[in-house]
């Protein structure tokens, strides 16, 4: 995909639309902001995390993503709550080919649209209760509920061809987990 998006880019350059060229660069930094809190007690936790990445790149989104969790110490069992929240969105694309000027632009100016259109848009919400059992001092026994809700249109982490509903789903993972 890198080497089309750089022909593209190369083809509008030669056809003098420098901005939309640059626009379509795979060049560039990628800032990542993050902070979090923890407080654990004898008989409780809580944490929450915010985390915000932004890429110069067409091909990497600006996003932001967040969570909360808190849950119980109640021994052998671990009981908690997790709410999250992801959103990705790209800068706006440059509308500098101008359509219906001859055939060929207008097909420059579909394939370049055709690339902003493809970009995946992932934003999700999520809210999550599981448990945890210490079986012993090396293994536990973990089981999560997940609600999974995107966003009208957006692909959120899903496979929906059609874009016909909001993407939802419910996450049931159980697992056996060696602590070390």
């Amino acid at each position: 995909m890198l080497e089309d998006l750089n022909g593209l880019a190369d083809i509008l350059q030669q056809a003098g639309y420098q901005a939309s060229a640059d626009s379509l660069s795979t060049n560039g930094n990628v800032e990542v902001l993050f902070a979090g809190i923890a407080y654990h007690d004898i008989d409780y936790f809580v944490e929450a995390e915010v985390i915000k990445l932004i890429g110069e790149p067409i091909v990497f989104p600006t996003s932001s993503s967040a969570y909360v969790s808190a849950g119980l110490y109640l021994p052998p069992f671990t009981i908690h709550t997790t709410l999250a929240t992801s959103h990705a969105s790209y800068p706006p694309r440059v509308n500098e080919i101008p359509l219906g000027l001859a055939p060929q632009v207008d097909q420059l100016a579909f394939a370049y649209n055709q690339v902003y259109a493809s970009l995946a848009k992932d934003s999700l919400d999520s809210i999550g209760i599981g448990a945890r059992y210490d079986l012993s001092a090396h293994f536990a026994f973990k089981a999560d509920i997940i609600r999974l809700r995107g966003k009208q249109g957006q692909r959120s982490f899903f496979d929906n061809p059609d874009n016909s509903n909001r993407p939802a789903a419910t996450l049931y993972q159980f697992s056996l987990e060696w602590v070390f």
